[in-house]
């Protein structure tokens, strides 16, 4: 069995080590990154949440609103919930047979004439009632760590946007 001399040795030891360093680095700042950005985006959701409510909350007209979001598909980027989506819009009549009639309008005018719900008769008089409104929120220049930066992800900072829709309820609790 033909052995190295110990000195020749020592050196590939210190090569392997700096390696395995670099290899761990790399996980636990990706962690640690990863950490900082789902807690920045579980606010932003809280947030967008909080204004979408008061909003959905309030009587009247609220400026946000739309008729109908029907669908919302991956964009160019294939990637799902990023900027380039696509929404389509869906009609009045569509948004009465998936929502309104499962109200049962005409059951709940029996027993309360003056709640919204039983003013809903048919499409035009739902989104009369119930639209939709959108809350946002957004953390902007948000710090890429430099180990991060350095070996995974090559920008120096991400922003973050949080889109939540709700239910325009108006004077329903």
């Amino acid at each position: 069995m033909v052995t190295k001399p110990r000195h020749l040795k020592s050196g590939q030891a210190i090569i392997e080590f700096c390696i395995g360093l670099i290899a761990i680095l790399a996980v636990f700042g990706g962690l640690i990154q990863l950490g900082r950005l789902g807690l920045i985006r579980m606010e932003n959701r809280v947030e967008a949440t909080r204004i979408a409510t008061e909003l959905s909350m309030a009587d009247g007209d609220v400026t946000s609103t739309i008729s109908y979001l029907y669908e919302v598909s991956d964009g160019p980027d294939t990637l799902s919930y990023s900027e380039d989506d696509l929404q389509r819009n869906g009609n009045a009549d569509e948004a009465y047979d998936r929502l309104g009639a499962r109200m049962q309008p005409g059951l709940v005018g029996a027993y309360d004439a003056g709640s919204p719900i039983a003013g809903m008769g048919g499409p035009g008089e739902m989104l009369d009632e119930m639209g939709f409104v959108r809350g946002t929120a957004w953390e902007m220049s948000i710090p890429i760590l430099p180990v991060v930066r350095n070996l995974i992800y090559d920008a120096d900072e991400v922003d973050l946007v949080s889109e939540v829709w709700m239910t325009q309820t108006g004077g329903i609790y």
